[in-house]
């Protein structure tokens, strides 16, 4: 990402989002929110297990 598409992107807003999404996954190292891209990634590569259809 560029300085100018940076400087033109309301991160702010993406967090308010993401937040109120309800998708994020609680852990000791904060919230996590996860595409579904990486969470096939990881299930491939065995770090993250299925439970329920969630992460």
């Amino acid at each position: 990402m560029g300085i100018k598409e940076m400087e033109s992107t309301e991160f702010a807003g993406i967090g308010r989002e993401l937040l109120e999404s309800g998708r994020g996954k609680v852990s000791e190292y904060g919230i996590l929110f996860l595409n579904e891209e990486m969470k096939k990634s990881l299930r491939m590569k065995g770090y993250l297990r299925s439970m329920n259809g969630q992460m």
